[in-house]
């Protein structure tokens, strides 16, 4: 495993599911701001190409193996992430799913609903109890959700991926609710565009809405994209297939 350190500053942001897309945009865009940043991904590949990256930005990043569908994997490079760096001060989730496991309502089975139950609410569930404790231990902290529009809206193709991404949605809810006069933010960035440079969805545009929200703590959902004409497209294509 590379780990390159080559800054230092006073926080942590730890994100998990990193990837070379969202999950680099949103450690590299805290990284700027003085953080720290632990990244939490199943390819240790992925991890030291992503680490020697941010390096290069000159921001202190090191990277730590686990599946967020495995609870003691996921717990353990938590641990290991707060020993390396301190406690962490921000965490930012959002593990993609696995292209293979997506299909319509009517392919979705009683396994492939409890893996994108397991991978987007359990997950969560595991990587929140694990910071949680010391953010309201210390008043301060901030939780942060990436979630897909299937979350709200019915969008037959993706039916398995909406079941987890609701259920996200709503523990994000409550816990944003639950949080309020604990100095804990929880927020939640609704993404209802394909995520790809250069358009509405570039992982930069969704990495600076994560930092506006961190600096203003005033909402629980951001969203970016057009839902209402998304949803006009989903009815429509609907109508058509009758």
């Amino acid at each position: 495993m590379i780990a390159r350190t080559t800054a230092s500053a006073a926080k942590t942001i730890l994100v998990v599911g990193a990837g070379p897309g969202l999950g680099y945009s949103v450690a590299e865009r805290f990284g700027r701001e003085g953080f720290k940043v632990a990244l939490v991904s199943r390819n240790e590949a992925n991890l030291d190409d992503l680490v020697i990256r941010l390096g290069r930005r000159g921001i202190e990043a090191a990277g730590f193996t686990a599946d967020v569908v495995d609870q003691e994997s996921l717990t353990d490079a938590i641990a290991a992430a707060e020993a390396r760096f301190g406690a962490v001060d921000v965490l930012e989730y959002s593990p993609a799913p696995e292209i293979h496991s997506v299909v319509d309502a009517l392919a979705v089975t009683p396994t492939n609903a409890q893996l994108h139950i397991a991978r987007a609410l359990v997950g969560a569930i595991t990587a929140v109890r694990a910071v949680l404790p010391g953010m309201i231990e210390r008043a301060d902290g901030t939780l942060f959700f990436t979630i897909g529009a299937s979350a709200i809206l019915p969008l037959p193709a993706h039916a398995s991926v909406g079941l987890g991404m609701s259920a996200l949605r709503n523990y994000a809810h409550v816990l944003h609710a639950a949080l309020r006069g604990t100095g804990v933010y929880a927020g939640s960035l609704m993404v209802a565009t394909r995520i790809a440079k250069d358009t509405p969805g570039d992982p930069d545009l969704l990495a600076a809405e994560f930092w506006t929200m961190y600096r203003a703590r005033d909402r629980f959902e951001m969203v970016v994209g057009d839902l209402r004409s998304l949803a006009v497209a989903v009815q429509e294509r609907n109508v058509d297939r009758h």
